[in-house]
């Protein structure tokens, strides 16, 4: 999310005596000046500001994201599926490839109920791509566990154990895969040289199709789970 001044809106006005910085709901960043401040003390301003600038623009993202995906659905392998409030029902969440159900009177709850279960999917999914790709290219891992950290898709330790961010399993299975190679190519390199890059393409050859499908589209798995229960 490459940011700089010249993505601020300035916003002159002869009424007004001070400056303000302003993060819209979409990211968009407006800065309210008065008519007679110049274009240098405005870059000024906002240099000194950046970092507040960064913070609000990429918690609004965040938030727009969520909105956006919550409104159409919620992700799984790739595609965006509908969830369903069975009204006056207690059942628990089910998936029946079309759509999630979930009885209304578990609404409440639905954020915990959800990330229980991309978490146990997300285990079941990388063990069974791990167990391929381990068997095609003779790379054996001492185990896996999950994580939950912010843009971090995986992580390759000294001991030969691998961690794999759980919402992976949101992510087409193309860019899934991807993680699992490149973390299984560590085993041999740990470095990110050419030689490791080929090492990922011995593993997984069409990894490139995954790699950039998470550079460009990662951020939207980010979404709040909290707001699934209180969607529209």
């Amino acid at each position: 999310m490459d940011f700089s001044f010249s993505d601020i809106r300035i916003i002159r006005s002869r009424r007004r005596r001070t400056c303000a910085l302003i993060v819209c709901r979409d990211g968009t960043v407006l800065m309210r000046v008065p008519s007679a401040f110049s274009i240098h003390s405005a870059e000024r301003l906002a240099s000194s500001r950046m970092g507040w600038i960064t913070r609000k623009r990429l918690s609004a993202l965040r938030e727009e994201e969520r909105r956006r995906a919550i409104s159409a659905g919620v992700p799984y392998l790739g595609e965006v599926y509908k969830i369903t409030f069975p009204e006056g029902s207690s059942e628990g969440l089910s998936f029946d490839g079309r759509e999630f159900r979930l009885g209304s009177l578990l609404r409440g709850n639905a954020a915990g109920v959800f990330g229980s279960w991309y978490r146990l999917r997300a285990a079941e999914v990388i063990a069974g791509r791990l167990e391929h790709y381990s068997a095609r290219s003779g790379l054996s891992h001492a185990g896996f566990s999950l994580s939950g950290a912010f843009r971090r898709w995986g992580a390759c330790g000294r001991n030969g154990r691998l961690r794999f961010n759980w919402r992976l399993v949101m992510a087409p299975l193309p860019a899934l895969d991807y993680v699992v190679a490149h973390e299984l190519a560590h085993l041999r390199r740990r470095d990110h040289s050419r030689f490791f890059w080929k090492e990922v393409g011995e593993i997984m050859p069409d990894y490139p199709e995954g790699k950039q499908w998470l550079k460009t589209n990662g951020r939207t798995l980010f979404f709040e789970l909290s707001g699934i229960g209180h969607s529209a």
